[in-house]
């Protein structure tokens, strides 16, 4: 069995310098994303997993996750991030060290457990969380907490193709779009973010789904606008001067993410989020990046699953569907654990 060690690092050069080694799409994991977890007073660490020759192999991001009665949890997004030569027989004792190794690590309140969402696809022959060699109770959890199921659209294909790779109807409402005179521009100002919050507020509604505070959406856009790592950016789409639709991307690496997308109740039939979409993934394939992901869609076809109109109008844009590894808890307090479970139960 390899030995390795988890170390505690502040090297934010060092750090990304890592990522940007492995070419991972992974900006959960990304050191700006965590200084945006650190801008909503969130205890944020970074670690690299080094082996018997002090090489890293590894490296991890851990954000504390506040629970009941002075509780909390270390929650690792999409992490680890591996080596690229590093043997996937290595993946559980590295996986062991992290689990162990965050059990001594200080978040300011007990520790309940650490909650890690693999940032790897369920059918890529990779562990499962469940077979960790570790003494450490692990349970595999029903739900992720990110999108389980997204969809990636590959922008090496000409635009052409892309076009070719969409459904007819979703081909017909871009057409429609820019003969109705809706026009698309970028924006990172707070009148425009305004904007995207009252269609946010209409879409959450319309869409019977939840989603964060203002104070979150605001906070993103404002702490990572400037990034040069992670830049976040508005996708406004309008006509007459009238806002119609709004997208929130990111781009990490060669990554361009479809983060929150909203539209308002007026003027639906202008079809202004096929026409922003489609001008977000050619703007994404104009500056070099090689997927677009559009994160999340629902896990089955059921048309009563709330997130079924969303997953329609995503499908009808192309792309091959990645479903993620199981999301899986190490337990180190048994008995707080069970009943932080009994608490969600009772509050559901």
């Amino acid at each position: 069995m390899a030995t390795f060690k988890l170390q505690l690092t502040q090297d934010a050069a060092a750090f990304t310098a890592f990522l940007a080694e492995q070419s991972t799409d992974q900006f959960l994991q990304s050191w700006d994303w965590g200084e945006f977890q650190s801008a909503a007073n969130r205890v944020v660490r970074r670690f690299f997993i080094s082996d018997e020759s002090n090489n890293n192999v590894a490296s991890v991001q851990a954000i504390a996750m506040p629970l009941p009665a002075g509780c909390t949890y270390w929650y690792i997004p999409r992490g680890p991030v591996w080596h690229r030569d590093l043997s996937r027989t290595e993946w559980p004792d590295v996986l062991k060290t992290i689990i162990e190794g965050l059990h001594a690590e200080h978040t300011g309140r007990r520790l309940v457990f650490t909650r890690l969402e693999p940032g790897w696809a369920r059918d890529d022959g990779a562990i499962s969380l469940a077979d960790l060699p570790t003494r450490i109770p692990i349970k595999v959890l029903p739900k992720t907490v990110q999108p389980g199921v997204t969809l990636i659209l590959d922008l090496k294909l000409s635009e052409e193709e892309i076009l070719t790779g969409m459904h007819s109807k979703t081909r017909y409402n871009i057409r429609l779009a820019e003969k109705k005179g809706v026009t698309i521009r970028t924006a990172t100002d707070d009148k425009s973010f305004e904007a995207f919050w009252r269609l946010m507020q209409a879409t959450a509604e319309r869409n019977k789904i939840t989603q964060h505070t203002q104070k979150y959406y605001h906070n993103l856009l404002r702490t990572l606008k400037d990034s040069k790592l992670c830049p976040a950016r508005l996708y406004l789409a309008e006509q007459n001067g009238n806002i119609l639709a709004a997208n929130l991307v990111l781009r990490y690496d060669q990554t361009v993410v479809y983060l929150h997308g909203a539209s308002g109740n007026e003027g639906r039939n202008l079809m202004a989020p096929h026409l922003l979409q489609w001008q977000t993934i050619h703007d994404a394939k104009r500056d070099g990046a090689i997927q677009y992901d559009f994160w999340g869609i629902a896990e089955n076809d059921d048309p009563r699953h709330a997130w079924a109109g969303i997953t329609r109008f995503k499908k009808g844009f192309g792309g091959r569907i990645v479903t993620y590894a199981a999301v899986a808890d190490a337990v180190y307090q048994p008995v707080w654990y069970a009943g932080y479970g009994l608490l969600k139960k009772i509050l559901k």
